[in-house]
This record gives structure tokens, C-alpha cells and sequence, in this order.
């Protein structure tokens, strides 16, 4: 069976999480939950002892969620895929 999915020429980023408990969600009338893992893409370059790196802001639509970005998909990249190949490109 072929590839379909062709394969990768560039470095790979990482995605690491964070936890963090939003007191502004404790009690909201969604019962949304106040803690979340909050996935952070790293690219292939960073280093803790680098100068900082621009932030890009991935906020999860209405009945989405920040995990769902960075999931495997069946058609098409997720989000570190998609950002490994614009910056390797």
C-alpha cells in the first residue's frame, strides 16, 4: 500500500503540556472545567537558553479543544505537522 501521506523532509517540533487551572472558570454557568492541559508546540531549533520565540495563539473554536489540534488526522495535518512543514519549508 502507498503512503499517502508522503513523508517528511524537515525537522520535527515537540508538543509539550502545561497544566493550569483557570480560577476565572471555577463556577461558570457552562461547568466547563477549570483545569486544563494546555498543549504547547516547541519547534525544532528551540532551546530554553535561546532568546524567546514569537508565541502563536491556537484557540480551540466553540465544541473543540486544544488536544483535538494536535491530534492525528486522517485527511490532510494537524497543527505540529502543518507548522514543521511551513517552518522546514
Amino acid at each position: 500500500m502507498p503512503n499517502l501521506r508522503g513523508r517528511q523532509q524537515w525537522p520535527a517540533g515537540r508538543v509539550v503540556s502545561f497544566h493550569h487551572r483557570s480560577d476565572v472558570l471555577l463556577e461558570n454557568p457552562w461547568q466547563d472545567p477549570a483545569d486544563r492541559l494546555l498543549p504547547v508546540y516547541l519547534p525544532p531549533s528551540y532551546d530554553e537558553r535561546s532568546p524567546p520565540y514569537a508565541a502563536l495563539w491556537d484557540l480551540a473554536a466553540f465544541t473543540n479543544s486544544g488536544p483535538g489540534h494536535i491530534a492525528w488526522r486522517n485527511h490532510g495535518e494537524n497543527l505540529p505537522e502543518r507548522l514543521d512543514r511551513l517552518i522546514g519549508q
